[in-house]
């Protein structure tokens, strides 16, 4: 375990503060703090426990003692000491404190309550993330490849958290009533031992997720690359041959005269034989190949507060935090009130950054078109190895894509980004498709997680049309809902794709006039747990944001989607479409938050959420959510669930159209307007296009039989 990183702690919270909590998010969406000069660090109470700061202790920051001096901010955390520093050498799940002298230490760190050990998950949810971090001996796993970039990544990660401050109030009764509540910080850095919020049971970002199974269980996905040093697959002329026709039947576009740009990645690392650059889009594996670092090394979900406006300046000195302030900001990042309204993709992003060997660059000049009809093309491809040596299935892999998109002045591309899985044979000259999908357990194959990180910056009059697609983790089992038969569940639990984890953070702001997005996130794979975080960020006046999204998710699935899209210009609209379609005992949860500042005037928004529910046995939470803090918008959102028309299935049927046909045509026409947003290029062939990839999953997740409780999920 990483010696860097300080030991484990928990608090306690009576119920008392508990309700005030829950009273201040009721009362006061959001919050802004008092100066110390006029609060004092005064003495507060948790429950019966009552604490209080000196005000000559000195300030610093508890950070990595190998990290330089110029990467740590000595602004925040109080009672910070060489014996603090010594003592956070090591942490154990048994234990909260890696040593006696590190528990005697009092208020260390200086906002936790000393002695109370974090729960069991919480522990392991630690854990699980620092072996991501880092070796066994503490060491990074592999040299960071972008320089600064990455060490300031590991900077935000692994120093603490700012200590929280006071809320702060125009409204004197609000002030008087909340003057004894302080906030407290975002489950995740609540112990101290990360900076940016990781996994949680108790966080609103993760609570849906099952995160005691995930981080408890097996694999770790700790093991290491064969070839980690190496960014670039050098590959012979048959193995290039072999992977061109493996990629063309995974439904890629490897036909140099469809597309204007292709990068293909293969295990984590780029195949330059097979792919296509030009001057605008390239793969970095240095800090001297990124164009744009101050955009690079940004943060989402508000860790990066200041907005990421074109001219580079911030108005008012607003950022995110302080938006609609005093009384409807949402405060500090590292705070509970902001983390509730946060996706939990901040410590991924910056884990991205640090450990990602190479990125995908599209840096697209000022008034420079590339035609809608020749996309540049991004592929992840994943074999079953993951390009390991000796990894057992117990370790897994860990592999950080990164995609870089950039735009100047009025310019315009069309981007296609997409995750596969191919086959590969025991001596590697080979790849091939995987078509099948006969499910067995298979001891060659290694899990794997998937921690992908896409940026996208769009300049004043430009246009991004961006698609993306996730295909890996193979097909799940049919049949799984059927309670009278376990042979189907049994495949399902032992099936490689299982063990699979993909997580996607997808940040795009719209930073200048008239800047465009419209986007559509597709996630069909097989993976045991997926999760696909969308954030759209429109800045300036007439800023235009539309998002699309589909979700399937069968057999034992648990997945997510989860969206926000934060007007902060004057005269901004968006429009976003979700469409999800849950079968088998899959678990699937759909989040769309919007939120309209106050500056945000003459906003227009439009969110639907339409979900089919396949099997008496899946289950959906769809939770749609608008925050308006501007009084001269037109928005307006909802959310559907429903099953199977038995009006519609029986007007097919009665037109001589079985059963499990008539599903298939309902289930496609169900999400044929999401498909049909993305285009021609990609949807392909009536062969191996994603059209007919899609049509081979639905037939796998369509239920067998007839339903048990007919009609019985159905909203208008």
């Amino acid at each position: 375990m990483s010696p860097y990183l300080p030991p484990s702690k928990g608090r306690g919270i009576s119920a008392s503060v508990l309700l005030s909590l829950l009273t201040c998010d009721l009362l006061k969406t959001t919050h802004s703090f008092l100066p110390d000069v006029s609060l004092g660090r005064q003495a507060f109470q948790f429950g019966s426990r009552v604490r209080s700061t000196p005000d000559d202790v000195p300030m610093e920051r508890l950070a990595p003692s190998d990290l330089s001096d110029s990467l740590i901010d000595t602004s925040y955390s109080r009672n910070a000491t060489p014996e603090s520093r010594a003592a956070a050498s090591g942490s154990s799940v048994e234990v909260p404190y890696s040593s006696e002298e590190a528990a005697a230490i009092d208020n260390y760190p200086s906002f936790n309550a000393p002695g109370l050990p974090l729960s069991r998950n919480d522990a392991l949810a630690n854990d699980f993330f620092g072996r991501l971090c880092c070796d066994d001996d503490g060491a990074a796993s592999i040299p960071s490849a972008f320089g600064s970039l990455s060490e300031e990544a590991r900077c935000r990660l692994t120093t603490s958290a700012p200590e929280p401050g006071f809320p702060s109030f125009t409204s004197v009764a609000l002030t008087e009533q909340m003057a004894d509540s302080p906030n407290d910080l975002a489950w995740g850095i609540e112990d101290g031992r990360f900076g940016l919020p990781v996994p949680r049971t108790r966080s609103e970002a993760w609570r849906s997720f099952d995160v005691g199974s995930w981080v408890g269980g097996s694999p770790f996905y700790d093991g290491k690359l064969a070839v980690e040093d190496v960014p670039n697959f050098t590959l012979s002329p048959e193995q290039v041959t072999s992977l061109r026709g493996a990629l063309s039947s995974a439904g890629i576009n490897m036909d140099d005269s469809g597309c204007s740009a292709r990068l293909v990645y293969l295990d984590g690392r780029y195949v330059p034989a097979v792919s296509l650059t030009s001057s605008y889009c390239h793969s970095a594996s240095s800090e001297e190949d990124i164009a744009h670092p101050e955009l690079f090394k940004r943060l989402p979900d508000g860790f990066t507060d200041e907005f990421a406006y074109e001219d580079n300046l911030t108005k008012n000195g607003d950022g995110v935090a302080n938006a609609s302030g005093p009384d409807h900001n949402v405060g500090p990042a590292t705070e509970r009130p902001a983390s509730n309204r946060q996706m939990g993709t901040a410590a991924w992003a910056a884990l991205n950054t640090m450990k990602a060997r190479c990125a995908a660059i599209v840096d697209i000049p000022d008034a420079t078109h590339i035609d809608k009809n020749s996309p540049v093309i991004v592929v992840y491809a994943y074999t079953k190895t993951g390009g390991t040596g000796e990894v057992s299935r117990k370790d897994g892999v860990a592999f950080h894509p990164r995609t870089f998109v950039v735009t100047g002045r009025d310019s315009s591309v069309s981007m296609q980004q997409q995750y596969v899985d191919l086959d590969v044979s025991e001596d590697g000259s080979t790849f091939s498709f995987i078509s099948t999908k006969e499910n067995k357990e298979d001891d060659n194959y290694v899990p794997r997680l998937s921690n992908g990180f896409t940026q996208i910056y769009i300049g004043s009059g430009s246009s991004v049309s961006h698609v993306y697609v996730d295909e890996s983790g193979g097909y799940v089992t049919p049949g799984v809902e059927d309670s009278k038969n376990d042979a189907e569940r049994q495949i399902e639990s032992v099936r490689p794709g299982a063990s699979d984890t993909h997580l996607e953070s997808i940040d795009v702001h719209c930073r200048g006039e008239g800047s465009t997005y419209s986007g559509t996130a597709v996630s069909i794979g097989g993976s045991g747990r997926r999760r696909v975080c969308a954030s759209v960020t429109l800045l300036k006046p007439s800023a235009m944001g539309e998002l699309n999204g589909f979700l399937m998710a069968g057999g034992v699935q648990k997945s997510e989607m989860r969206t926000n899209i934060h007007h902060v210009g004057e005269a901004t609209e968006s429009v976003q479409r979700q469409k999800n379609m849950v079968g088998g005992r899959a678990t699937a949860v759909f989040k769309g938050r919007i939120r309209v500042e106050q500056e945000a005037q003459l906003t227009n928004s439009d969110q639907l959420a339409r979900t089919l529910l396949l099997s008496d046995r899946c289950r959906i939470s769809a939770i749609p959510s608008l925050e308006i803090i501007a009084d001269d918008v037109k928005c307006a959102h909802g959310a559907t669930i429903s099953d199977l028309s038995e009006e519609e299935m029986f007007y097919l049927k009665s037109r001589g159209i079985d059963s499990t046909t008539a599903r298939n045509v309902l289930m496609y026409g169900f999400v044929d307007d999401i498909l049909r947003s993305m285009g021609p290029n990609i949807l392909g062939n009536e062969k191996t296009g994603l059209k007919a990839r899609i049509l081979d999953r639905l037939e796998i997740i369509t239920p067998r039989g007839e339903r048990g409780f007919k009609s019985i999920f159905a909203s208008v």
